[in-house]
């Protein structure tokens, strides 16, 4: 049946994905942490000057195997992403990138996070704001490298004048080569992003054609949480002052 398939595509997908998860730990945490115990191993019947030149690179290493893991994390689920808010999460996601030479323009216009509403929206709607925009910008890295990315988010209330109902939108666009609307794929990327949209009654929009680049405008509920966050107190405190 048509849900038979579904379920199957979504528990390979998932599988692929922690298939992926343990080739990154491997291939980069765990080769990483066997050099630097070679090379703390070598420091032990080294002379002071080797032992020196040995410390300073461990240092390196160090930091270096720090960065990926920090990476590693904010690709699971950021810690920002639960204390501060969407908006932190993908400023940090997004620095990342850009420390790995993908082009990212990001514009959060969110009510929260500028101090239009004390509520935040629910831990349902920011991660799937989260993943949606992840999802996004993995994909233009894979499929349209050296691309430029453009991602957007905001939120309405609803109330203004034009009887427009509250929600969050997302929009991800890049000026790679595109590809053509049916060739989806068959890992997480557009079907992960499209489900999770319908799972929240949202709305998901494509548009792409070969040379003309990819678009992804996602429209989700603006559902808000009953207490106020910590940063309205904080936004309280500096129109105080």
């Amino acid at each position: 049946s048509v849900t038979d398939e579904r379920r199957r595509a979504r528990l390979a997908a998932a599988e692929a994905e922690r298939a992926r998860w343990a080739r990154t730990l491997h291939d980069d945490t765990l080769e990483g942490l066997a050099d630097l115990r070679a090379k703390l191993e070598a420091m032990a019947t080294a002379d002071p000057d080797a032992v020196r030149l040995l410390g300073r690179s461990a240092v390196g290493q160090v930091d270096a195997e720090m960065a990926r893991l920090r990476t590693v994390i904010a690709e699971l689920r950021p810690p920002d992403l639960d204390r501060e808010g969407v908006g932190p999460a993908l400023e940090e996601m997004v620095e990342l990138l850009r420390g790995q030479g993908v082009e990212v323009d990001l514009s959060v216009d969110l009510a929260y996070e500028h101090g239009r509403d004390p509520r935040r929206l629910t831990s349902e709607i920011e991660t799937a704001v989260y993943r949606i925009v992840q999802e996004g910008l993995r994909n233009a890295a894979a499929h349209a490298p050296g691309a430029r990315v453009a991602v957007e988010v905001g939120d309405r209330d609803g109330d203004g004048e034009d009887g427009g109902v509250a929600e969050v939108t997302v929009r991800v666009a890049d000026d790679g080569p595109g590809f053509e609307e049916g060739d989806v794929g068959t890992g997480f990327g557009l079907r992960s992003m499209r489900e999770r949209v319908e799972l929240l009654a949202g709305s998901f929009a494509l548009r792409t054609a070969i040379g003309g680049g990819t678009e992804i405008v996602t429209r989700l509920p603006a559902s808000r949480r009953q207490e106020p966050g910590p940063r309205a107190d904080h936004v309280r405190d500096e129109q105080v002052r």
